[in-house]
């Protein structure tokens, strides 16, 4: 290209070297005619020169001009060149370094090249692997033809999960990015695929379910037997084994008691069977306090690792590996969970860690089981010891002080009253109760001193502190009855104190791991009220109570009218939406004292505690009319109002928990009989002497 513009330069110059000459003779003969033959031979030279200068310069620059672009040409193709190598640089580069398999094959699949990491991945090596067919690493072929399809469906595919197989045959699960590969002439020559391992991934995210699923179930019962059935299931999902057993270890550390075992049966190794700790495997958790993996090639193998253990029914219950893990509970180890297995190495370290991390769980399940047994033992022995000082304090030494009932101050008290606030009887006789009231406490009097001044109430009782001389408080139950003179209003007041300190702080103690473990399973999942279970646990303190301090308790029994038809109608998504809602208006309608259930399917109960059957009825009837107003949409354009059958009743002491429950629910079942949506209870002593009720069943 340049050699011709160079020739068209030349011939333009000679082109003007004739118009020079040109220009001469037409200036000798025709411009300057008139003058000499010398002047006109000077003048037409002179106007050539001219031009021949004009033209050598036009021509020299086009041929600076011409070499200028020439090396810019040359500078840009050297520049193309070394990029291209850069860039091939930096492929190579990537190919190479990448930590991901990377591999480059041919249209019909032939491996052409591929790096250090791929070649780690499938665990082989460039000369068994280069050269070879990409398929040999597919577990299944038909995922291939899938892997093809997507890549000419695509033009390319990302993050394409795929079961592979190394070339030992093991698998592995792979994540894999293809696309086409070009030549640098823009033909197709085949595929660069990018595969990345991702086995160890998907089993951590396989762990973190099953984890997941066996703390659920740890959490959502105490029944322990149940948590071993639950857990032995979800640890096969990660752990091969043919028998998992756990053991109990007890307290003097010489036997223990299988507690339980899923699997194969082995003779003398039985749930609840008690086995000593000498000679067993289990004596060695226990003395480790770590896991451990136990792999034997022949009985004679066994007998070499472990000598002093008895062996012969691992023996002969075919056993060739096993894993072992303590079941520590705060610091100490409780028992041991073990996973066996028929297969030989069948166990690996990370096996041993999911192990122990199985085992933390059960062993705080186990921890928390006890723990809760040991609360209601605890309580148990509180009311016991209770009762047993209630006796004490009838027949001895309990505070005792007569106090005039307008001004408060003492006119008799006692030397175990005295002892109890840490004043002597003079001191005490020149004070007022007032003024050794905790003054947080001083409001507790006002409300049912004035029932008893105005003759509304007999005697009452309440706890409170007391202040000591030493700036110490005291826990007390007092008991105030006005002593009475014929034709007279009291004026002074007979007071039995009790000190109760020691119980209030061991119901402290009782709350305060109450509230740690009130997580157990006490409330439904759909109404998020407590449960039946539950129902019955508060009950049953709710009547103790009632019968103790002679204080009325109400239970209300509600029932969703026609709910079956609803369901069969309407199915039971909308039917769960009617059993939320009826929820809700419950917990509306309710004090902070009350307590509301879930008692089972349709029906709900609610516990009125300090509450006469006069006053549950406005409760009952505020949550019937309240319901009755709320709209259901379960189709559609149309909008259903869904009514409750109600039944109440006051416990009649010391009637028995079932009987007073039975009462209740013959009362819901007479207002379905009357009727449906209504609100049916028993009349009053008084109503039922007259004959009539002044209350709507």
């Amino acid at each position: 290209m340049n050699k011709n513009k160079l020739l068209i330069a030349l011939l333009k110059s000679m082109v003007l070297v004739l118009v020079a000459i040109t220009a001469f003779e037409y200036a000798k003969y025709m411009i300057f005619p008139g003058l000499t033959v010398f002047y006109a031979h000077i003048i037409g030279i002179a106007f050539g020169l001219m031009i021949v200068g004009a033209t050598a310069y036009r021509v020299q620059n086009k041929q600076e001009k011409l070499l200028k672009e020439k090396i810019e040409e040359t500078e840009k193709r050297l520049q193309s060149e070394t990029s291209f190598r850069n860039v091939e640089g930096n492929y190579r580069k990537l190919f190479f370094d990448s930590m991901d398999g990377v591999c480059r094959t041919t249209l019909d699949g032939k491996i052409v090249e591929a790096n250090k990491a791929f070649f780690d991945i499938f665990g082989g090596n460039a000369d068994g692997i280069i050269g070879g067919s990409i398929a040999q690493f597919y577990d299944d072929p038909e995922d291939r033809i899938k892997f093809r399809h997507a890549i000419e469906k695509n033009r390319g595919v990302k993050n394409y999960e795929l079961i592979q197989k190394r070339m030992d045959g093991t698998r592995i699960i792979c994540s894999i990015s293809s696309s086409y590969f070009y030549s640098q002439k823009g033909e197709l020559e085949g595929y660069l695929t990018i595969v990345r391992d991702i086995t160890e991934r998907r089993r951590a995210e396989q762990e973190m379910v099953v984890f997941a699923e066996i703390g659920r179930v740890i959490g959502s019962t105490l029944d322990i037997h149940e948590v071993y059935e639950r857990f032995a299931t979800e640890a096969r999902k990660l752990i091969r084994s043919d028998r998992v057993s756990v053991s109990l270890f007890h307290p003097d550390g010489k036997s223990f008691t299988i507690a339980y075992i899923s699997g194969f049966d082995v003779a003398e190794r039985r749930p609840g069977t008690v086995i000593p700790m000498a000679g067993s495997i289990s004596e060695i958790f226990m003395q480790k306090q770590s896991g451990m993996i136990v792999h034997v090639e022949s009985p004679e193998d066994l007998v070499r690792q472990f000598p002093s253990m008895n062996s012969l029914l691992f023996i002969l219950a075919g056993v060739r590996s096993l894993i072992g893990v303590p079941l520590l509970y705060r610091n100490r180890v409780i028992g041991s969970l073990q996973f066996r297995s028929k297969t030989p190495n069948a166990y690996t370290e990370q096996d041993l860690r999911l192990a122990e991390r199985i085992g933390t769980q059960i062993a705080g399940a186990i921890g928390n089981a006890n723990l809760f047994a040991d609360l209601q033992k605890m309580e148990n022995t509180l009311r016991e010891s209770e009762s047993r000082f209630r006796a004490l304090v009838e027949r001895a030494a309990v505070g005792v002080a007569e106090v005039d009932m307008g001004t408060g101050r003492f006119y008799m008290v006692n030397r175990r009253l005295c002892d109890m606030v840490g004043r002597t009887e003079e001191e005490m006789m020149a004070t007022t109760f007032l003024a050794i009231t905790h003054p947080e406490d001083l409001h507790l009097h006002e409300e049912k001193t004035a029932l008893l001044a105005a003759g509304k109430i007999g005697h009452y009782s309440l706890e409170k502190r007391y202040l000591r001389r030493d700036g110490g408080s005291v826990w007390v139950n007092l008991t105030i009855s006005p002593l009475w003179k014929p034709g007279e209003k009291p004026g002074s007041s007979m007071i039995v104190v009790e000190d109760i300190t020691d119980r209030k702080r061991a119901e402290a103690a009782l709350k305060e791991s109450e509230i740690r473990y009130r997580e157990l399973s006490i409330i439904d999942d759909l109404t998020q009220l407590y449960n039946s279970r539950h129902f019955y646990f508060h009950l049953k303190n709710e009547l103790e109570r009632s019968n103790r301090y002679e204080q009325p308790l109400t239970l209300l029994l509600l029932d969703l009218d026609n709910f079956k038809h609803f369901n069969d109608t309407y199915g039971h998504v909308e039917g769960d939406e009617v059993l939320w809602r009826l929820g809700q208006v419950v917990k509306r309608c309710l004090r902070e004292t009350d307590f509301a259930y879930r008692y089972g399917g349709e029906e709900f109960t609610v516990l009125l505690p300090m509450t006469t059957s006069v006053e549950g009825f406005v409760t009952a009837e505020r949550i019937r009319t309240g319901f009755k107003k709320e709209i259901f949409s379960p189709a559609p354009g149309q909008d259903v109002h869904v009514t409750v059958s109600i039944g109440i009743a006051q416990y009649r002491p010391p009637e028995e928990m079932k009987a007073f429950v039975h009462r209740v629910d013959q009362l819901m079942y007479q207002g379905k009989r009357n009727g449906k949506d209504r609100v049916c209870c028993e009349p009053s002593p008084q109503e039922q002497f007259e004959g009539q009720s002044t209350l709507p069943f």
